[in-house]
């Protein structure tokens, strides 16, 4: 089995929260301190020793292309991270007129790139997980060292928290049992534990997409990810950090705050 090298980050939503502003910047785009929120995932991604990153972009975007090019040079982006290496980056466009709406329209975008590609990497490039002291795509590479099909990040959040996040149900094995978005309540005792869209797929998933129905008019890639959990284990790796988001602008305002208020990141 292949090493991971490849990380499939979703970057074509419309950022309708965000409007006006995202009529002018792409969502992913939106600075958190002096970066786009984008470059955090691309900076761990670096760390995790990746050495490709697809974008799946609309066919609107041009501005993440610019920022990046096609190669990350890692020690002139991230100098802090004393890593030489190299980062190839692909662009994927995902046309809703022929794949529909939602995340798991974005990541059948990408089927043909990742043909050769036994495992990958596939992130939301509007947020991202901050722990001081471990990498979250890190994480997911060193778990996809067994033969599963798939892995997925949980955070551990406040029970306020997760009314407004998907909520991560598991079995005592710490494997994927359910998902449920923005819950009501929760069963006493229960710390909340949130999915945060940080996974690690096999080529099982496209299989799975292609048994799932619309949601609200999307496509989700929850429902491709519990339809695999029907079949087969789906380990939920438990997280302790930040969500650092700039999906609304409350979020977006707190993740600055902090980002500036903590200067070595």
């Amino acid at each position: 089995m292949k090493p991971i090298d490849t990380a499939l980050i979703l970057t074509a939503g419309r950022g309708t929260r965000r409007m006006p502003i995202t009529r002018v910047i792409d969502k992913v785009m939106l600075p958190i301190g002096n970066r786009p929120t984008v470059d955090y995932i691309v900076e761990q991604c670096a760390q995790a020793g990746l050495k490709r990153i697809l974008f799946v972009v609309s066919p609107e975007q041009s501005q993440l292309q610019q920022y990046y090019g096609r190669q990350v040079e890692v020690a002139k982006e991230y100098p802090w991270l004393g890593n030489n290496s190299s980062i190839n980056i692909e662009y994927v466009v995902q046309d809703a007129t022929k794949t529909g709406y939602g995340t798991a329209s974005a990541v059948m975008s990408a089927r043909e790139q990742l043909a050769n590609t036994d495992r990958f990497l596939v992130v939301a490039g509007d947020a991202f997980f901050y722990g001081p002291d471990v990498n979250p795509l890190g994480m997911l590479v060193d778990a996809c060292a067994t033969n599963v099909k798939a892995v997925l990040l949980g955070l551990e959040v406040s029970r306020e928290d997760i009314k407004h996040l998907g909520s991560i149900s598991t079995n005592d094995r710490h494997e994927l049992t359910d998902l449920i978005e923005k819950p009501a309540s929760l069963p006493e005792g229960v710390t909340p534990l949130a999915n945060i869209s940080y996974y690690a797929f096999s080529q099982a998933i496209f299989p799975a997409i292609e048994t799932i129905e619309l949601t609200n008019n999307e496509y989700y890639i929850t429902d491709a990810l519990l339809e695999l959990a029907k079949h087969a284990p789906v380990p939920v790796l438990r997280a302790k950090g930040l969500y650092l988001d700039s999906g609304n602008l409350e979020k977006w305002v707190r993740a600055n705050q902090f980002v500036l208020e903590n200067s070595q990141y």
